[in-house]
Order: C-alpha cells, then sequence, then structure tokens
C-alpha cells in the first residue's frame, strides 16, 4: 500500500528542487487556486502579475518550485461537498483532508488524514 512506502530518509528520484532554472523570478507567495472564478476576479481586481498558468493540481506546486524562488504557497479553491446545505454560499476552512492522490506522502508522514 502507498501509506507503507513512505520514506522519510531516501534521497528522491525526482526533486523539484535540483531542477530549478537559474535566474528565477523571486515572489513572496506563490498563490494556485482551483478556480477560475476567483483567479479573473484576482487579475481584474487587484495589482498582479501572472507568471505561469498550471494545468495539473497534484504537481502543481512541485512545477512552481522549479519555475519560482519562492519559500511560501498558498493553494485553495472550491471543492464538493455531500450536503449541499451545509456549505452553499459559504466559506470554509478545512481542518483535514484525507489523502487519495498519492503527491503528499512524498512530503509527510503516511496517515489517512492530513490534518492542520
Amino acid at each position: 500500500m502507498i501509506t507503507d512506502s513512505f520514506d522519510p530518509i531516501s534521497k528522491a528520484i525526482i526533486d523539484p528542487y535540483e531542477l530549478r532554472g537559474k535566474d528565477l523570478p523571486k515572489v513572496d507567495i506563490c498563490i494556485i487556486t482551483f478556480s477560475c472564478i476567483i483567479e479573473r476576479s484576482v487579475r481584474e481586481n487587484y495589482p498582479c502579475k501572472q507568471i505561469a498558468v498550471l494545468r495539473n493540481a497534484a504537481g502543481a506546486i512541485e512545477d512552481c518550485i522549479m519555475s519560482l524562488d519562492c519559500g511560501k504557497f498558498l493553494a485553495f479553491g472550491g471543492a464538493g461537498c455531500l450536503d449541499k446545505e451545509i456549505a452553499h454560499g459559504k466559506v470554509m476552512v478545512p481542518t483535514e483532508a484525507y489523502r487519495d492522490e498519492g503527491t503528499s506522502y512524498h512530503y509527510a508522514a503516511p496517515a489517512d488524514y492530513i490534518r492542520v
């Protein structure tokens, strides 16, 4: 199982920090959103510069590590909910997430959930 494969000691086979380019753009924070509506609103209402567009989710931060001189990342967007009445029209801040994608096992010890 994937939860048995976490290895905090061995060197990564693909390390985004080793694949970084030279003279990378320096940014204070990299913001990644999974919502085109939020992205459009930010571009229209705040002074910002779009550096890149990424089309995947799990590897987005690793792609940013290779392309930017940045140590802080904020990733957010919409998500589904089993009961629409709970979340409709509300901002929800999760305190834990079920892990089912595999990438997070490169960065945190195995567990069914990531807790903040």
